[in-house]
């Protein structure tokens, strides 16, 4: 794949605050493009969440939208291509860099996209530096954005937060 620029996270609901995140991307993107080179927004997110392969039986959350429905959200927000991986207990125990290696690497971005609290790999060790280290070593002008928290009328625009604000009415 040429130069992509890569939204990176779980993405359930395609809240308000993901899609300004999505936007921040295709910005980029466009910013990014000449006329003999697209660069396409590439959409990495996991199935099933994360949390229900490494949390305990029953913590798991409650999801905001089926995977096709996620898929749909992601594409009307402005994503070219959308990865899913497969989140296994194979994958939660991957190293950063194996994660790395193993989902951005075939992508080669220009730029990384996530949220602030993003975070990947065994225990979740991997975050915005480790991918910002990666990238400056495999192409140094290549950047890596964690957006701010979107807050809305009732706080931070959040997954969290509307499940939530569902269990309560």
């Amino acid at each position: 794949m040429r130069r992509s620029v890569v939204a990176i996270g779980n993405f359930d609901g395609v809240h308000s605050g993901h899609q300004e995140l999505l936007a921040t991307a295709v910005r980029r993107a466009t910013e990014l493009q000449t006329a003999t080179e697209p660069v396409p927004v590439v959409v990495v997110t996991f199935w099933p969440h994360p949390m229900s392969v490494v949390a305990t039986p029953g913590r798991a959350p409650l999801l905001l939208t089926s995977l096709q429905d996620r898929i749909d959200l992601l594409r009307r927000s402005g994503a070219d291509q959308i990865r899913v991986v497969q989140f296994t207990r194979e994958v939660a125990d991957w190293s950063p860099e194996h994660f790395i290696k193993t989902i951005l690497g075939p992508l080669n971005p220009a730029l990384v996209v996530g949220g602030q609290n993003f975070r990947f790999g065994k225990d979740a060790k991997g975050g915005a530096e480790t991918i910002e280290d990666w990238l400056n070593q495999a192409s140094p002008k290549a950047k890596v954005i964690m957006a701010e928290p979107r807050q809305g009328e009732s706080g931070l625009y959040s997954s969290s937060q509307i499940r939530q604000d569902l269990k309560s009415g």
